[in-house]
């Protein structure tokens, strides 16, 4: 069965996001805080196969260093994903082999913030292989299912 770590503080897109994934059998995680996220991602990391988070999100449960990085909590999802779950500062991201969408309404804070970074830069790389859906509206949240779907169906398929 197919695993997603769902982390989003908004009750109501965990809900509805876990009741359409279940429909086509995949397994949900759904996360409302950071250390919910932490907790399933360290008993669940092997087994997961996506991630889908939102940017803007309290900033509870980040160190005080990672809070002053959150632009008053418009990247927090992204400082969780970037720092939180790469403590070691590793060259290949713990989260690097899972398929990442951040579906948010905040993106342009995250694009201001990668903006100033080095073309080089790992976190700015790393970044440039998550997938980004703009939350609003039913049609955006049919594409990022249509999208996971696309993801889980290509996999089982992938020859190793």
């Amino acid at each position: 069965m197919d695993k997603i770590l769902l982390f989003d503080d908004r009750l109501q897109v965990r809900v509805s996001l876990e009741e359409k994934f279940k429909e086509h059998d995949i397994e949900v995680f759904a996360c409302a805080n950071i250390d919910e996220a932490c907790d399933t991602w360290e008993k669940n990391k092997d087994e997961l196969d996506a991630i889908i988070l939102d940017v803007m999100m309290p900033t509870y449960g980040l160190s005080s260093e990672h809070r002053m990085a959150t632009n008053k909590g418009q990247l927090t999802g992204w400082i969780w994903l970037w720092h939180e779950l790469n403590l070691d500062k590793e060259d290949v991201h713990p989260a690097a082999d899972k398929f990442i969408v951040i579906y948010s309404a905040y993106l342009d804070a995250l694009d201001m913030y990668l903006k100033n970074k080095l073309e080089n830069d790992l976190e700015k790389r790393f970044a440039n292989s998550v997938k980004r859906i703009r939350k609003g509206d039913n049609e955006n949240e049919a594409s990022l299912i249509k999208l996971i779907l696309q993801h889980m169906n290509n996999k089982k398929f992938d020859i190793k």
